[in-house]
Parts: structure tokens; sequence; C-alpha cells
């Protein structure tokens, strides 16, 4: 017993109070060592005996000041040994793993496109590629860290616990431990400190959650990064990190769908629509701006998450008011006197020489037209009033687009709200049956027994325990029963939301066709169907100047890669006039074919034409020559060789320009060619698209 006191006052752990100063450089001593699972608990535990020799103290009021102030200094010193340098440790790990993974994409998609010439190209669109998001991101995300560390060495900064200061960090980065005794130290079991309980791997993991969710505030675009270094510490270390629950990309969505419909006359005009890909593009930059905006999908759903599903009924209302609008300058253009009476006898000339013309309208008329409304006049920017009036009808059809595109990121947006409900009938009526069954429940007489309680298949044992999940089904609270019907009521409106909207497109036709073919006053509309052809030439004709546009540098006037709102709105227009089958019997883009193959046989033709008058002036060349030659063979040989080696005549050389510059001129002629049958086909399939077809034809 004796032998047992004097050990125990012995090592009761009083003379850790007197050298205090010695407990940092134990707690590092330990962690630093192979196996700090074993040291480090042993340690603690020790720094933990001199509690009751703190509470036996005499000279304080209370003696709990003293074990509280030495918890305090205990639980320090392991974070800023221990948690802080391994914080640092792994967070470092986790950032230079990232950057090697972005590096190495950037060089496998560089190998797989070694032939592609290295670009910088501008685009606001989320779909980045990756070469370039994997660089932006590593950069971003390493620019990040070096801020972050750098915004820790000026000022204090509190983690969930972990004091740090400057000093501190940079002795913690200095003394980080190495990747075996990091991996034991996270996988150990939690420390006791007193009565409190500190665990190292959380500590360090809700360091890390702070961290990328502070940088992923300052810098949406790089949400990649972070996420990758989340997964990489799943991977490598084992810690479950958070979702931080930000945006998967930039708060930054372009334009509100809202200022979007109260602009939307200013949106259709500035904006060009790509019916294939679901987005708008701005024609040209604002005034100094090196960017152009786009809107797409994922932009609006973004927005629908901001202000609802109720945007939808606004949307088409104001579409429907815009339209409204158009509509009314579509028939002033119409009702001009020189183009009715222009409609009518290009008409009566096609019905009364449809078989010469093989039932294909003549391009030729076509191409007159144009010219005969260009001598009436041209405005400002070039454009002819049937330049105007075809912007008109893209204007409409970007509109319509822009109704297309809300639909669908409203239902991508349904699709997301309610990727957890397997099937909306039946999970509504599971809340519905368990917001109302309780109240039928209680309404019933006592002693009635509902059908679910008398309809057990088994014996008595059965029946109790059915009687005991009914019981436990309908006996719930009212707070259950409220929360069960504003779980229905969301179901069903997901599930409406999926089919209403749908008919958007036939509801806009039978508005407009209600007025347009009712009554003698809209007489003038009937002849549209004619000004069709001229109108796909004169927008096949500036989408091939758009696009040569977008090759140049400086841009101040509208380029763009697509204009699909031309072939939606032509597509509305003549469902709504229900001329579609009208314009189909001009036959008009057979004849654009026609005509293209008739002008690439031309060419080749012009270009046979053309090689056998160079290889013929070749044949003249080598026989004037030989008979030269021939006939000052009596000269010497040294006069001989210097008359074969005379330079070529003038006017050889003059013939050789002629040939390459009429060379030059039948390769631009085939190139023109081969751009506008591209876009004649464009356009085709674009008014002939199945889905468009089908939403605008048939009402």
């Amino acid at each position: 017993a004796r032998q047992r006191a004097a050990l125990a006052a012995a090592s009761d752990g009083s003379a850790a109070a007197k050298n205090s100063s010695s407990m940092m450089p134990l707690s590092s001593s330990a962690a630093s060592r192979s196996a700090p699972t074993r040291w480090l608990p042993n340690l603690v535990a020790a720094a933990a005996d001199i509690s009751h020799v703190l509470r036996a103290a005499q000279h304080v009021e209370d003696p709990e000041t003293l074990v509280r102030g030495w918890r305090t200094f205990v639980r320090d010193a392991v974070e800023k040994t221990i948690i802080l340098p391994l914080c640092y440790k792994v967070e470092n790990d986790l950032r230079v793993r990232a950057h090697a993974l972005g590096a190495a994409r950037v060089v496998n998609s560089q190998n797989r496109k070694p032939t592609a010439p290295a670009r910088a190209k501008e685009t606001t669109d989320d779909g980045q590629d990756n070469a370039a998001a994997s660089v932006g991101a590593a950069t971003t995300s390493t620019n990040g860290g070096a801020a972050h560390h750098q915004n820790g060495a000026d000022k204090t900064t509190t983690t969930n616990g972990v004091g740090t200061n400057g000093a501190a960090e940079s002795t913690a980065k200095r003394d980080a431990p190495t990747d075996g005794v990091a991996l034991a130290l996270l996988s150990m079991a939690p420390l006791r400190i007193l009565d409190e309980r500190v665990d190292v791997g959380r500590r360090v993991s809700a360091y890390l959650e702070k961290v990328f969710y502070d940088l992923t505030v300052v810098a949406l675009h790089d949400w990649a990064t972070y996420a990758e270094m989340r997964a990489l510490a799943k991977q490598s270390y084992g810690l479950e990190i958070r979702d931080n629950q930000l945006p998967m990309g930039s708060l930054d969505v372009g334009l509100d769908v809202l200022r979007i419909m109260q602009n939307i006359d200013v949106f259709v005009a500035r904006f060009s629509y790509n019916l294939n890909q679901q987005n708008f593009v701005e024609r040209k930059p604002d005034r100094g701006s090196k960017n152009v905006r786009a809107i797409n999908i994922h932009s609006i759903a973004s927005s629908l998450r901001q202000h609802g599903l109720g945007v939808l009924n606004t949307t088409v209302n104001y579409t429907y008011q815009f339209l409204a609008q158009k509509f009314h300058v579509f028939s002033q253009f119409l009702y001009d006197d020189y183009i009715r009476s222009h409609l009518s006898k290009e008409r009566r000339w096609f019905r009364k020489h449809r078989d010469e013309c093989q039932s294909m309208y003549p391009y030729a008329k076509a191409a007159d037209f144009l010219r005969d409304i260009r001598k009436l006049g041209v405005s400002d920017d070039g454009k002819t009033f049937l330049d105007h009036f075809r912007v008109l009808v893209t204007e409409i059809g970007n509109a319509l687009g822009y109704v297309r595109m809300v639909r669908s990121a409203a239902a991508e947006f349904c699709a997301d709200a309610a990727r957890f409900v397997p099937d909306f009938d039946k999970a509504a009526d599971v809340a519905n049956d368990l917001a109302g069954a309780a109240a039928t429940r209680s309404a019933a007489p006592k002693g009635e027994a509902s059908v679910e309680e008398t309809a057990g298949p088994g014996g008595d044992d059965d029946d109790h325990r059915e009687k005991g999940d009914d019981k436990e089904r309908h006996h719930v609270s009212s707070a259950t029963r409220e929360a069960a019907a504003n779980l229905a009521s969301v179901i069903e409106t997901l599930g409406k939301s999926f089919s209403e909207g749908r008919d958007y497109f036939k509801v806009l036709v039978n508005v407009f066709k209600k007025v347009l073919l009712s009554g003698a006053d809209h007489g003038h509309l009937d002849n549209f169907f004619m000004i069709v052809p001229a109108l796909c030439s004169s927008w096949v004709e500036a989408s091939l100047v758009a696009k040569d546009r977008m090759f140049k540098q400086n841009r101040q006037r509208e380029a763009y890669y697509a204009d699909d709102g031309f072939a939606v709105g032509l597509a509305y227009v003549l469902a709504i006039l229900g001329q579609g089958s009208k314009f189909d019997s001009l036959h008009w883009f057979d004849r654009v074919k026609a005509k293209l193959l008739a002008d690439e046989r031309e060419l080749e033709e012009r270009l046979q034409a053309r090689e056998k008058k160079r290889q013929a002036r070749i044949a003249a060349r080598q026989k004037t020559a030989q008979q030269q030659k021939s006939t000052f063979s009596f000269l010497s040989s040294s006069r001989s060789n210097n008359t074969a080696e005379q330079p070529p005549r003038p006017e050889d050389d003059d013939d050789d320009d002629d040939d390459d510059t009429g060379a030059r001129a039948l390769q631009l002629t085939g190139r023109r060619i081969k751009a506008t049958k591209r876009e004649n086909e464009l356009l085709y399939f674009s008014i002939s698209g199945p889905s468009l077809t089908h939403a605008l034809t048939h009402p």
C-alpha cells in the first residue's frame, strides 16, 4: 500500500503543470514518431492526470477555472502542433494532385489533336472545352490557395476551433507530417482531453470544408477544381467532406428571364437563335466589350429556380403581345400596293406557266424581285425593304424560340426537382392518403373497423399486425398531415408542369389563325407564300455575309454562325396562314438545288476549257522554242545555248497572270456555290424538321 501510494504520488502528473512549456515540443515529437496513434493518446492522457491536483487547489475561489484553463492549454497545443500542420499538409497535397490531373488532361487533349492550331477563343457560354477549363481551374485554384495563405499570414483566423496566426502558420507548414504519419493521425481514434473529445480527422474535414466553400464563393467558376479535390480527399485520406451546396458554375447566369420578357423586343433583335443547340448568341458585342453574351437552357433553368414555374405563363403572355405588334407591321407590309400587286402578278404568272417551269418557281424571278425592291431605296445600314421584312420574320421566330427554350428549361428544372420521385401518380396518392386517412378515421363511429383493418388474409397475428400498421399510419399528428398535403401538392404541380406547356406553339398558332383567317380584311395575306422564295434568297445572302464576318477580328457589324429564327418564324407564319401546302407547290428548294447543280456543271466546263487552253498554250510555246532551235542550229554551240536559255517573252508573262487571275476567280466561284448550297440545305432542313413541322402544322 505504501509503494502504491508512493507510485501514485510520483505519477500524478503535477510535474506537467510546473513544466507546461514542454507540452508543445512533446506533442510535436509524439506526432512525428512512426506510431503516433500509440504515443499521442498516452501523452494526452498523462496531461489529463493533473485534473485532480488542480481541483484540490486552495489558492483560488473556484478550482474549476484552473481545470478549464489547463484543458484549453492542452487543446491549443494539440491544435497548433498536430491539427494545423496536418490541415496544411492535406490541403497542399490535394491542391498539387488536382493541378497535376489538370495538366495531364491538357497534355492528353493536345496529343489527341496535334494538328489543331492554338487559337484563343472568346465565349461566355458555360460549355468550355476540357483543356481550357482544366488549365483555368488549376491556375485559379493555385492562386486562390496562395491568396488564402497570404491572408492567413496577416490576420488571425478561426476555423471550427482551430486558432492560427502568422507565426503559427509558418511553423505549421514547416513542421507538416509525412504521408504515413498523416494517414495514421487521420485514422486515429478521437483524443480525450479531460472531458472534451477531439477528433483529428473531423477537424481536418471541417477545415477543408471551410476552405473549399470560401474559395468557391470567391471564384465560382472553379467549382470543378474543389469538387475534384473533395473526391481526392475521400480517395487518398478517407475524409468525408460535405458538399458546399453552391451552384455548379457561376451565379452570373446572363440575362434574367424576367428582364428578357420585359425587353423582349430588344432581345429578339440583338440575339440570334440556334435551333439545334437551343441557345441564343449576341449578334455583335457592346461597344468596348471583347465578348458576346450567350443564353442557354441551363441559364434559364437557374433563373427559374429563383422565380418559379409561374414565369412560363407570363412568358407566353408577353410573347403573345409582342407577336400581335409584329403581325400588325407584317400585315402593313403585305398591304402595300407595290408588294400586293407584284405578288398577285407572280401568282397568276406561275399558275399560267406551271407546266413550262416543271412546277418549280424560277430562280430568276426571285432574283429579279430582289433587284426591283433594291431600286425602291436602301436604309443607312444597307438593307432593303425586303431585308427589313426578313428581319421581322426572324424576330417572330426568335420570340417563339425563346418560348421553346424556356419550356425546355422548365422541363429540366422539374426533372432535377423530381429526380427522387419514382412515380408521380403513386407518390401523390400515397401523400393524399396519408393526409386524408387520419381525418377519415377520426370521423368514423367508434366500434367500426376500416376496410384495411378487416381485410387481413391470415390469422389473428396477421390481423393484429395490420391493425397496428394502420394505427401507426393513420394516427399521425396534424403537422404530419399538413406536410403530407404540401408534398402531394408539390408532386402534382411537378407532374402537371411536364405536360403543360407542350401546346404553347399550338395555342399561339390557333390564337392568331382565328384572327388572320377570319373576315375579308386580311385578303392581302393570301399571296404571302409567293414572297417566300425572295425571302429565302435574301436570308442566304445575309447568312453568308455574317459568317464571313466571323473570321474578322474587329467586328463592328452583325456577325453570327446560326440564325434559325428565320426558319422558325417562316414555318410559324405559314402554319398560321395555312399556306404550307401552297409554298410546297412552288418546289422552291428543288429549283434551287437544280440551279446550283447547273452552276456546278457550268463551272466544271469552264475549268476544263481553261485547262485545255492552258495545255494548248504550253504546247505552242514548246513548238516555237523547237523551231527557233532548229533555225539557228548553224550557229556556234555557245550561241545556241544562249538562245535556248532566253527568258520568256513579256506577252507570255501577261498570259500567265491572266491564267492565275482567272483560276482564282473560278475558285472563288466554286466556294460561293458550295456555301450557297450549304445554306439552302440548312434552311430547308430547319423549316422541314420533324419536330418543328409537327408543332406548327398540327394544331
